[in-house]
């Protein structure tokens, strides 16, 4: 993830959610032209959407919102929602497995914000909210309180 001014000209930042791993050179382009291949499975096998795992040729943004939520669900539980020995296992999972309910390894997290982590693991991307959806239901979160409560666990990249 990293930074980038906001189009709107404000001059507020925005996070975006980058992966690297997805771009392939092609053999015989010149001048760093970059391309990836349509119905190819790319990507960080543990934060793709399932429509990534399928090799979809159309993956819109709805799946940097699903790799969105298998990072909080990481942030706050400490772990993957989905973990396996082989890509292929995992791949199984983002597309057929639901992941155990966050608050069973963060019991830290308030009720609204566990529901908002599985509701961007939801497996049907056109039932996932989209990113300015996103942005609002996350607003409204801060509006409502504590989204976590004053004891958090020990996690080892804590300070």
């Amino acid at each position: 993830m990293i930074l980038v001014p906001n189009a709107d000209g404000s001059g507020r930042q925005i996070p975006k959610l980058l992966d690297f791993g997805i771009a392939k050179l092609v053999e015989g382009k010149r001048d760093g032209d970059v391309q990836t291949k349509t119905d190819a499975v790319l990507g960080t096998p543990a934060y793709m959407s399932p429509e990534q795992c399928r090799g979809a040729s159309k993956v819109d943004g709805r799946a940097d919102v699903y790799s969105l939520g298998v990072m909080l669900y990481e942030m706050l539980g400490g772990r993957r929602p989905f973990v396996a020995e082989g890509s292929g296992a995992v791949f199984g999972m983002h597309m057929y497995e639901e992941p155990a309910p966050i608050r069973e390894h963060a019991p830290h997290v308030s009720d609204d914000v566990a529901a908002l982590v599985h509701r961007l693991l939801i497996k049907d991307r056109n039932l996932r909210p989209t990113a300015s959806e996103v942005v609002t239901l996350i607003q409204k979160l801060g509006e409502s309180g504590p989204a976590v409560s004053a004891e958090l666990p020990k996690r080892p990249w804590h300070a």
